[in-house]
């Protein structure tokens, strides 16, 4: 897939709710990544490196925290974690877009970032 290919799934997921936000009072229109980016992630299931597109930054000013991701592999978004001093990480997917956006308001059950 191209950035472009990406982007458009990315805005079809959103449609008409460009409004629509989560806990963390993301605004979709300041936090998505246009272009997305093909970027490597740790995995935190099994800790091997994963290549996903990064789509959403909760914070991009400072891309700590929150991201969502997809996985062309799987056809799938995903949750990721930026933590300074530390790899990026995928934590797992969720599906669409927005299942994925809300899973950034649940309690983690597994995270790679912050480890000892």
């Amino acid at each position: 897939m191209t950035a472009a290919e990406v982007q458009y799934l990315v805005h079809a997921q959103i449609g008409g709710e460009w409004e629509r936000s989560n806990l963390h009072n993301v605004n979709l229109r300041q936090c998505l990544v246009e272009p997305p980016q093909l970027m490597t992630f740790l995995d935190a299931f099994d800790e091997k490196p994963v290549k996903a597109w990064l789509v959403l930054h909760e914070d991009p000013k400072h891309q700590l925290g929150y991201a969502v991701v997809y996985d062309e592999g799987s056809g799938d978004f995903g949750l990721a974690q930026f933590a300074k001093g530390y790899e990026p990480c995928l934590i797992g997917t969720y599906g669409d877009f927005f299942k994925t956006l809300e899973a950034c308001e649940a309690p983690l059950t597994r995270s790679c970032c912050g480890r000892p």
